[in-house]
């Protein structure tokens, strides 16, 4: 039986500034990534399911969220990157330094060794 499990969104608002933001749990209890409704939206509509989970590249800092998404090339997506449209081998950082913060105001894309996804 698997540890990560499905959690339910909810919308709020975010502490940082107020701006109305959508709130998912993350698998195994690791924390709450947000992100705007209009970028919550596409996801759903994309095929993405509500099992997010927080993992790491094997460097310190070097976080990310991944989700299953129907009709993508893997079985697990890279949240940041779809929310940025990414190109591939652009790298995706986090302005703040947070992961869980999937904001569009706060991803920065970047030339350099990243995923295709």
């Amino acid at each position: 039986m698997s540890n990560i499990q499905s959690r339910t969104p909810y919308f709020g608002t975010d502490p940082k500034d107020g701006k109305h933001v959508v709130f998912v749990p993350l698998a195994n209890g690791k924390g709450i990534a947000r992100l705007l409704p209009e970028d919550f939206e596409r996801l759903t509509v994309t095929g993405f399911t509500m099992t997010w989970s927080l993992n790491s590249s094997g460097h310190v800092g070097k976080s990310y969220i991944r989700a299953y998404q129907a009709n993508a090339s893997g079985t697990n997506v890279t949240v940041a990157r779809v929310i940025a449209r990414a190109l591939p081998r652009q790298c995706i950082h986090y302005r703040d330094g947070d992961p869980t913060n999937l904001r569009a105001d706060n991803l920065r894309g970047q030339r350099g060794h990243a995923r295709r996804d």
